[in-house]
Formats: structure tokens, sequence, C-alpha cells
């Protein structure tokens, strides 16, 4: 809250938590997912991400005709960096 009023995160690091809960669960983003959480250009985000040092895949696959992609991440800078 500031000054009463809620703000939501940037879109980036909204887009970062969700990465990160379907990699914990085992599982890539769904595009739908991301579409629902109202990310504009999701594409541009993605680049920010990985600019920052990320590294996410994007998947597509066809399942009976109909495309589905998931975005996995496979390296998190700020998380998986490795111990002394």
């Amino acid at each position: 809250m500031n000054g009463g009023l809620w703000q939501r995160p940037p879109q980036t690091e909204l887009l970062i938590d969700k990465l990160r809960e379907a990699r914990a669960e085992g599982r890539g983003l769904e595009l739908p997912e991301i579409v629902r959480l109202g990310i504009a250009q999701h594409g541009a985000r993605m680049k920010e991400i990985r600019d920052r040092g990320f590294k996410v895949i994007n998947e597509l696959e066809s399942i009976e005709g109909v495309l589905h992609s998931r975005y996995w991440l496979i390296y998190d800078p700020e998380r998986d960096r490795m111990q002394p």
C-alpha cells in the first residue's frame, strides 16, 4: 500500500515469480497463464528477464493440431548461484 493505493508488482517481477513457481512444481509456465496475469508484450518481458541473466527456454508443442507454448526457467541468477 502506498498512499492508500494497492500497487501491483512490475510485470517483469510478476513473471519471474510465476516462472519460479512453475519450476518449483516441475513444469513450464503455460502461455495462457501469462495471458491471465495481464502481462502486456510477454515477449518483451522475457527479453528483459533474459537480459538480467535468467535462462528461459520456450517450448512449443502441437497437441491434436493445437499449438501449446510454455516457458521453462532453467537458470535463476538470483537463486542458483554456486555455493562457496
